[in-house]
C-alpha cells in the first residue's frame, strides 16, 4: 500500500503533468481562425479533457492532503495492481503524446502512439500492429490534410513538403 505522502507526492507530480499538457495545448496554433473561435475548435476539447483531469487530481492532493492532517497514515491505494499498472502506461503514453505533438510533428507522434495502443489492448503481432499505426496514421493525415483542411503539426519531418 502506497502512503499518504507518496500518494500526495505523486499527485503533485500529475498536477504539474496535466498543467504543463494544458498550458501546451493552449499554444496550439489557429492559423485558419478568427479571435472569436480562440475557445473552439483544435483547442476546446483538449482543454475540457485536460481541465476535467486537472480538476478531478486536485480533488485527490486535496484528499491526501487531509488525510495527512488527520494524521492517517496506511490504507492507501494498492501498488501497482494489473490495472493500475495499465491506467498508468495509458496515462504516460497520452502526456508523452500531448507534450510531443506540436514540437515533433504529427507522424513521429501519432504513429507511437497508435502502436503502444495496440500494445495495451493486447497485439500479440507486432508487425500487424506496426502497419496499422503507420496506415491509419496516413489515412488520418489525408482525412485532416484535404477533408478537413486542417494544418496538423509538421514538427521536425515537414509534412507539407511531403503532402
Amino acid at each position: 500500500m502506497l502512503s499518504a505522502r507518496t500518494e500526495l507526492v505523486a499527485g503533485l507530480v500529475f498536477t504539474v503533468l496535466i498543467a504543463l499538457a494544458l498550458v501546451m495545448t493552449s499554444r496550439i496554433d489557429l492559423a485558419f481562425s478568427s479571435d472569436l473561435e480562440t475557445f473552439s475548435g483544435p483547442r476546446a476539447y483538449p482543454g475540457i479533457i485536460l481541465g476535467v483531469m486537472l480538476a478531478l487530481n486536485l480533488a485527490v492532493v486535496t484528499q491526501q492532503l487531509l488525510r495527512i492532517r488527520s494524521g492517517e497514515t496506511g490504507g492507501g491505494l494498492p501498488v501497482l495492481t494489473g490495472r493500475t499498472r495499465l491506467a498508468a502506461a495509458v496515462f504516460a503514453t497520452l502526456v508523452a503524446f500531448f507534450l510531443a505533438f506540436e514540437p515533433v510533428g504529427y507522424i513521429l507522434t501519432m504513429v507511437p502512439l497508435l502502436f503502444v495502443a495496440a500494445l495495451l489492448n493486447g497485439t500479440r503481432n507486432l508487425v500487424a500492429a506496426a502497419l496499422v499505426a503507420v496506415g491509419l496514421s496516413a489515412v488520418c493525415l489525408v482525412i485532416f490534410r484535404y477533408g478537413l483542411n486542417t494544418v496538423l503539426p509538421e514538427g521536425i519531418l515537414g509534412i507539407d513538403m511531403v503532402f
